[in-house]
């Protein structure tokens, strides 16, 4: 009899009653287990998305970290006042060794051709000091957020850890007065160098 009645059931409710044997949930309205909120805060943070712009601050350190900020969030070139007066050694206060190099250099390659031509390099030499004065005063900010990124991000794919990685973007970044030292050791061989062409 039982088993008789049981045939004629709804199918659904044949289905449902199965379902609850086997501690399978039937109706959307029932409570199924989700993902804990954690879990994904704890995804999110270990994945490391959203902490580039702690690593730029970790990056310029105390000093200017406020003011080149504040200028990097804007989406546009902003002045600088101490790359356009200070140029060269603006650039090795800041540890940007590739620029300082390639506009010594640069200078020094120019210097080299006006000789073997017989050339007067000081009708030009004034005006493309200038013109790196006022790049620099244009573009440094710019020239300072992409080697803070491109030096956050060296680290940050390197698989270390993050303590390890926040100390190491600290000790690439913020200023270094040895590195200012060093160029004006370099511009003083530059000159040497320039007044024996």
């Amino acid at each position: 009899m039982d088993q008789t009645s049981s045939s004629h059931k709804p199918v659904k409710d044949r289905i449902q009653h199965s379902a609850e044997e086997n501690s399978i949930p039937f109706s959307s309205s029932e409570k199924t287990v989700k993902p804990s909120d954690s879990f994904f805060s704890n995804f999110n943070n270990s994945s490391g998305k959203d902490d580039t712009e702690d690593l730029l601050g970790v990056f310029v350190n105390e000093d200017g970290q406020a003011y080149y900020l504040k200028k990097w969030a804007k989406a546009r070139p902003t002045w600088n006042w101490a790359a356009f007066f200070l140029s060269l050694w603006w650039l090795a206060y800041r540890k940007m060794y590739i620029p300082f190099i390639a506009i010594l250099g640069a200078f020094l390659f120019l210097r080299i051709i006006t000789a073997l031509f017989h050339l007067d390099f000081s009708k030009v030499d004034g005006l493309l000091r200038l013109a790196v004065m006022i790049l620099l005063g244009i573009y440094g900010n710019s020239i300072y957020h992409q080697h803070a990124l491109k030096t956050i991000a060296k680290y940050k794919n390197s698989g270390e850890g993050k303590e390890v990685v926040k100390e190491r973007i600290a000790a690439k970044g913020g200023v270094g007065f040895e590195s200012f030292l060093l160029c004006n050791v370099m511009i003083i061989l530059y000159v040497i160098i320039a007044g024996m062409l």
